[in-house]
């Protein structure tokens, strides 16, 4: 989120006046408060325990490994909540989330009527959740096998939406709810006129579809397993690679109407920008982030409050994986990967400065002498006569820092 500014604008539009104590606007005073704290180069750090305090967890909670796929959904979520609340569009959704689409066929129909039977369900989803098998071992491949993916539902009642829209509109007869009953009059005429009534009870195909890409693309390697007979969870650590350019094309299946259809055009090229790695076994472990941020080929790891920098070589094997316990060097694997597109360069890095953080938030920080004063960019210094590039006689240079 810190890294790209269209994330902290969003962040930072929402209203958390009148200083929050609880609730999802107490998380979003919180998460401002960290990023501005981020953006100040004058700061020794920036702590995440109030941010932490904010989603109600006790000392205990903070030490306590977390998994960081869901922290980011419910982050993303509560700022999108708070969007919405305000009157404002859930932009951060556009940004993150995956569209999707579910196809409803009866598997093994045995009328003409349960043949025609068709149900379409638009979604999102976020992140991908990419699952492991020995015979995958690259995202590509994943990826290609994902698409189209067809599964069976047993005991899929096809009549359960005309059923239930029948169900509400007895309670709201009963209840004397007039608007209600218009509501459910309307819903149940787009059915039939839609011939959506249903064919009963039976085994269903559902075909899930990607439509297209979003600006921000993440993906979950799910190495925890669950083991039926064991009654345990454990964690793969096979050998898994991915790219540094991503072509998701062989993954979407492309909409010719719909909502959709305005993607079909759509670049699909992505290029590989962080991953958060998981040390450990599925009992628990420690999170190291490398991050490459811009259009550099420099990647960054942090490692706690422990910064360095690493080839990409060296930042790329080490996530692949391939390791056991009995080899702590390869005891490690990705476990997040985020992608950005490639053709949202200057959406993701913007063009412009972002929005500025809230006033309350910068006074509020002052007030409790939590911010030290930023250095300047830039300062004046007196050459001797004679010295300096242009051999400036006894006049003042401007000297910028890098």
């Amino acid at each position: 989120m810190f890294h790209l500014p269209v994330v902290r604008s969003l962040i930072y539009s929402v209203d958390t006046t009148g200083e929050p104590k609880t609730g999802k606007r107490s998380v979003v005073l919180a998460l401002q408060t960290l990023l501005y704290r981020m953006e100040q180069t004058g700061s020794p750090g920036a702590s995440a325990l109030d941010l932490m305090r904010s989603f109600g967890w006790d000392e205990e909670d903070t030490v306590t490994q977390h998994d960081v796929a869901e922290m980011m959904s419910v982050l993303q979520e509560t700022v999108g909540d708070c969007l919405k609340d305000a009157g404002l569009p859930r932009r951060i959704d556009d940004i993150f989330y995956i569209p999707v689409c579910y196809i409803d066929r009866v598997e093994k129909p045995s009328t003409p009527k349960q043949g025609q039977w068709r149900k379409e369900q638009l979604s999102v989803t976020f992140p991908l959740n990419i699952d492991l098998d020995e015979h995958v071992g690259d995202l590509e491949s994943a990826l290609a096998a994902m698409k189209d993916r067809k599964d069976s539902i047993e005991g899929f009642n096809t009549s359960f939406d005309y059923e239930e829209w029948q169900r509400l509109l007895r309670v709201s007869h009963a209840q004397g709810d007039l608007a209600r009953v218009e509501e459910c009059l309307r819903k149940i005429r787009e059915i039939e006129d839609g011939g959506n009534v249903g064919v009963g009870t039976h085994v269903v195909q559902r075909t899930t579809q990607y439509r297209h890409g979003p600006p921000v693309l993440t993906f979950r390697l799910q190495r925890i397993q669950f083991d039926f007979d064991s009654g345990s969870e454990y964690k793969v650590h096979s050998r898994f690679t991915f790219p540094t350019r991503l072509e998701l094309g062989g993954l979407l299946t492309r909409a010719t109407e719909g909502p959709h259809a305005a993607y079909a055009g759509q670049p699909t090229g992505y290029r590989l920008t962080a991953m958060v790695t998981h040390i450990g076994g599925s009992l628990g472990g420690h999170y190291v982030i490398y991050v490459r941020p811009h259009d550099s080929d420099q990647w960054y790891k942090f490692d706690d409050d422990r910064v360095s920098y690493v080839e990409e070589a060296e930042a790329l094997e080490v996530n692949f994986g391939g390791g056991s316990a009995a080899s702590p060097t390869t005891f490690r694997s990705a476990y997040l990967l985020i992608y950005l597109r490639v053709d949202k360069e200057g959406f993701h890095y913007g063009l412009v400065p972002p929005t500025p953080a809230p006033a309350h938030v910068v006074e509020a920080l002052r007030a409790r002498g939590d911010l030290e004063p930023v250095l300047p960019c830039s300062f004046r210094v007196a050459l001797p006569d004679g010295m300096g590039p242009h051999r400036l006689r006894g006049r003042l240079v401007e000297a910028r820092l890098p």
